[in-house]
């Protein structure tokens, strides 16, 4: 998981559609979810536009022109070695180039003139860290960190990153893991994990069809295992495996206990030519086990393809389609599950725009359709999220920081593909979701962290039998590690 503020497992809820012209409300769920989707492909795909093509080019010269430009500044070096200016700039070129040493030089000319150059120890601390060299970057990080105690959030994610890399002392492969534990009160309590993400499908998604009516609190552990393999450094191709395990212990409502694990792994790398990169990629497989009320409820196979790619400076884009296969067994708390089994294909979109340094925007998408074995249990989903994280960077000792406040607003739509005889024999359910709320994380240390959710649902539905509120807080701590 990439921090302590967002490490959470995320919830997906997936589909593709099995036949077209069910229903006029699904076929305008299908045109808005392709339109939306194949907007997205094509910006993922296609060439830049030529303003954002010549600012790339700008920012990823050749390594001819990398060549030039080092061969230039080493030669007004020689003329002017005090530019502080020309200095840096030589130094930032020697490095894309792979010269380290002569960057290493220039900057550590630097701190003869000032000891104290803001940047620098934390710029040689990397550069010794390509450099194999890995007592001088932890010795240049240490100091870095006692010359700037209290640094930019992007800093100290360089710093904790490096640190992270130096203990590993540049092995191929690094793991990364995370806990949240707590308590949650729910008003009408569902069996779906505690405070996460929620795109359309997947585990979260189908526990929380699964509710009471009743209010209860429970105690849950949500963890995440991350492993992260090299395989060539320098293409930046790696392998990544996720590891999610979820436990939850009712107080009063035993039949909402839930286990599961899911496994997800696969290949990330960059496609592009010798001089730029137009996107990053992962596919994957994923498989997980669910069980319900301390007996087995579901278990799932399939796979997915994600892709990365900055839109401009500020704006970055992520497009996921994901395939599962669903096989449910009857359960005590769901006796006829088995009518649910069945593949499910998503898609989803999701956008990050920093509006400022410590601000960034979020607005996601993701279109789902879920082909159940029984037709009652098919439905198109369609689900938009707009969020804000704002980081408060905090000069305490304790609690050092910083504090991460996230509203969020989703709205959810489904459509059925027939009449449930269970609640309504004639007529097909409609629902339309509205959730809001707000998360707050809190670092306690470096891996510690105090996590507060409130969130408020409402689900409207042509169907009496199936509207509902609930209303859930979360209150819990996350260990980083």
């Amino acid at each position: 998981m990439p921090g302590a503020a967002a490490r959470a497992p995320q919830r997906r809820f997936e589909g593709w559609r099995r036949a077209l012209g069910r229903g006029t409300t699904c076929h305008g769920f299908r045109l808005l979810g392709a339109r939306l989707f194949l907007g997205v492909a094509l910006a993922l795909a296609l060439p830049l536009g030529s303003d954002l093509a010549l600012a790339q080019q700008a920012k990823a010269p050749s390594k001819e022109e990398l060549r030039k430009q080092y061969d230039d500044l080493f030669q007004q070096l020689l003329k002017d070695p005090t530019n502080i200016d020309l200095t840096f700039r030589f130094a930032h070129v020697a490095t894309q180039i792979g010269n380290y040493e002569s960057a290493v030089s220039a900057l550590e000319r630097l701190l003869l003139y000032d000891p104290k150059f803001p940047g620098v120890k934390l710029e040689l601390a990397e550069i010794y860290y390509h450099m194999g060299s890995f007592e001088m970057a932890k010795a240049y990080l240490d100091q870095a960190k006692q010359q700037e105690p209290n640094p930019s959030p992007q800093d100290a994610q360089r710093e904790a990153t490096l640190a992270d890399e130096i203990a590993s002392g540049g092995a191929h492969s690094k793991w990364s893991a995370s806990a949240l534990t707590g308590t949650r009160y729910q008003t009408n309590a569902n069996a779906a994990p505690a405070g996460a993400q929620i795109i359309v499908g997947g585990v979260p998604a189908t526990l929380s069809s699964i509710n009471t009516r009743k209010a209860d609190w429970n105690v849950f552990l949500d963890g995440n295992a991350s492993n992260t393999y090299d395989l060539a450094p320098k293409a930046n191709a790696k392998v990544e495996t996720n590891v999610l395990v979820y436990l939850s212990k009712q107080i009063d409502l035993g039949t909402l206990d839930s286990q599961a694990v899911e496994v997800n792994s696969g290949p990330r790398f960059d496609v592009g030519d010798e001089d730029s990169t137009y996107f990053n990629t992962r596919p994957y497989v994923i498989g997980n086990e669910v069980l319900l009320g301390d007996a087995h409820y579901f278990w799932t196979l399939g796979g997915g393809w994600e892709v990365n790619r900055p839109l401009t400076e500020q704006l970055k884009v992520t497009a996921d389609y994901e395939f599962r296969s669903q096989h449910f067994s009857n359960n005590p708390s769901v006796p006829t599950a088995t009518a649910l089994s069945g593949p499910v294909n998503t898609m989803s979109v999701n956008f990050s725009y920093q509006v400022m340094e410590n601000g960034s925007l979020g607005l996601e998408s993701s279109y789902a359709v879920t082909n159940a074995r029984a037709n009652f249990n098919s439905n198109d989903a369609l689900e938009l999220r707009l969020s804000y994280a704002q980081t408060i960077p905090l000069t305490l000792k304790f609690p050092q920081g910083p504090l991460v406040i996230t509203p969020e607003l989703y709205r959810i739509y489904s459509q059925s593909y027939a009449p449930n005889p269970g609640l309504n024999p004639i007529v097909t359910e409609q629902t339309r979701e509205w959730r809001y709320g707000a998360t707050a994380q809190l670092g306690l240390t470096s891996d510690l962290a105090a996590s507060f959710h409130l969130v408020h649902e409402f689900l409207g539905a042509n169907i009496p039998a199936a509207k509902y509120t609930n209303t859930e807080v979360i209150m819990g701590l996350l260990v980083t590690y």
